[in-house]
């Protein structure tokens, strides 16, 4: 009884090896569910979130360097045309005060990127069809060590880290849930394999 008290505290906590609802149908379910729409569907919302905030820094560095040029532009013709004789040192204190102002705006024209992504959903599809083919294919019904379902979980992250900044995310959360459920399978392994 004493044992069974320390079962459920633990079960509680999430340590107890017991069942934890996450059964081998369940996970299969669960895994099929993630696999086919839940992670396709935040690998989506994170790319379009990720090129919206690109463009968005685009257009507010685009419009800090249209900004310089054209009022560099504007104060050396209105300084120009003040001058009766131009002399040397105008033409010379115009240029160097042109080149500045390009340097600057040329800092501010580097930070404007492609708003496209360079991963996704096909770096993450690759890898899901590499790795957990290779462990469980079709039916999901050979073992994966704990081990290799941690560098899974890992791969995964990095696969979509373009877009996936936080490891609070949706996504994030949905790659732990889809790890947990291939470990879940990892409890078997010793008994299944010879």
């Amino acid at each position: 009884m004493f044992i069974y008290k320390i079962c459920i505290i633990l079960f509680l906590v999430g340590i107890c090896k017991g069942d934890t609802g996450y059964g081998k149908e369940n996970c299969q379910a669960t895994i099929q569910t993630l696999l086919k729409k839940s992670i396709p569907q935040s690998i989506a919302k994170a790319r379009q979130a990720k090129i919206k905030a690109q463009e968005d820094e685009n257009h507010n560095q685009g419009t800090v360097v249209a900004g310089i040029a054209a009022g560099t532009i504007i104060r050396d013709f209105v300084r120009l045309n003040q001058l009766s004789v131009i002399t040397t040192g105008a033409a010379l204190d115009t240029i160097g005060v042109a080149v500045r102002n390009a340097g600057y705006a040329g800092s501010r024209a580097r930070l404007i990127d492609n708003p496209r992504p360079k991963c996704g959903q096909s770096d993450f599809s690759a890898i899901i069809k590499r790795e957990i083919g290779q462990f469980y294919g079709k039916n999901y019904q050979k073992c994966l060590t704990s081990i290799q379902a941690d560098k899974l979980n890992y791969d995964l992250k990095e696969s979509v880290s373009c877009i996936n900044k936080s490891k609070f995310s949706d996504l994030s959360k949905q790659i732990d849930q889809l790890t947990k459920c291939l470990k879940r399978f990892a409890g078997k392994c010793s008994s299944h394999q010879h």
